[in-house]
């Protein structure tokens, strides 16, 4: 089910509907920590794992720092692991250049771009069919939360802005579980964007730490870009962060139109869009993760993709730190 980020669960002050939500976020928060202390019930015998995920929902860039970390360790038999969020089936499987949204679900077809990727609702079936076509590296995009699969190495991904915004475990604020047992549940922290020493305080003084970006690839747009009036839209769990980076790269939108993340745009409502921005003299624009959901039509003539990379800090350091995580015949 498509999914919008609730405005509460990163303002300061207690909203009404966090306060009202608070009991049945404790239910939820202990099933779910309970379930994270559990010990894995497979352990793979031939490949190591590692799972990139966070502590909180609605978005955070799990998926362009698995990419990255795929590119920074430039492995061979290597692949990527993910739900495949949205798909119809629960089968573990490959993805191809045959597969569609609905059979893979967007992030998998992003992924696919770059490294052999298998979705499997069932972690243990998709690394078991990983290892079946020789993987020595499964890198999960996703997947801290699932107890089944034992992770040789554990990256949380912490959207530094947000932070773990109220502190709250879901629906009353973005915790997937308490935040003093996920903590317990990581072997390092990757921060995407500026952050507060009062989330960096409340991390373990004893686990590494390391920063990096999303940054704009512009060399994908038109030379002309800047100029262009934009009609701007997406379907993702932050929908402000696409607003930035247009501004960062110095996009004129003249609008910017949310939808809930992983969101299944209709003819009706692109013919809109196209309509608003031909109107306008301009172009649509929008994210890379929301293209691969975007059926052929009128449409495509005027719509520019504005891609994402995470650029590490310090991309050395955490290649190394992985390294002492792997043995070195992967």
């Amino acid at each position: 089910m498509p999914f919008k980020t609730p405005a509460y669960w990163y303002q300061p002050q207690q909203d009404i509907k966090a306060k009202i939500l608070r009991p049945i976020a404790a239910i939820y928060g202990a099933i779910n920590g309970a379930r994270m202390k559990k010990r894995p019930s497979y352990a793979s015998a031939q490949a190591k794992v590692i799972c990139i995920g966070n502590l909180t929902a609605g978005g955070g860039g799990k998926t362009p720092t698995a990419i990255a970390i795929s590119q920074l360790l430039g492995r061979d038999h290597s692949v990527f692991l993910t739900r495949g969020y949205g798909r119809k089936s629960n089968q573990a499987d490959i993805v191809t250049t045959d597969h569609s949204v609905d059979d893979a679900g967007d992030e998998a077809l992003l992924l696919a771009r770059h490294r052999p990727t298998i979705i499997s609702a069932d972690r243990i079936n998709g690394a078991k069919l990983a290892e079946q076509h020789g993987a020595k590296l499964i890198i999960m995009d996703d997947g801290l939360q699932n107890p089944y699969l034992y992770k040789d190495l554990r990256l949380c991904v912490i959207d530094g802005p947000r932070g773990f915004g109220n502190m709250h475990c879901i629906p009353a604020g973005p915790l997937r579980q308490p935040l003093e047992i996920g903590l317990t549940q990581v072997d390092a922290f990757i921060i995407i964007g500026d952050t507060s020493q009062s989330t960096i305080r409340l991390l373990p003084k004893s686990l590494p730490v390391f920063k990096a970006q999303l940054v704009p690839q512009i060399d994908k747009l038109p030379e002309n870009f800047r100029t262009i009036p934009y009609t701007a839209f997406c379907g993702i769990a932050q929908p402000e962060k696409f607003k930035e980076s247009l501004k960062e790269i110095g996009i004129k939108t003249l609008s910017v139109e949310p939808f809930a993340d992983h969101y299944n745009f209709t003819v009706a409502e692109l013919q809109n869009l196209y309509n608003k921005a031909k109107a306008q003299g301009g172009r649509l624009i929008t994210t890379e993760k929301d293209f691969v959901r975007i059926p052929d039509g009128p449409w495509k003539d005027l719509l520019d993709v504005l891609p994402v990379i995470l650029d590490f800090e310090d991309a050395l350091a955490v290649k190394q730190f992985i390294d002492q995580h792997l043995s070195s015949d992967v």
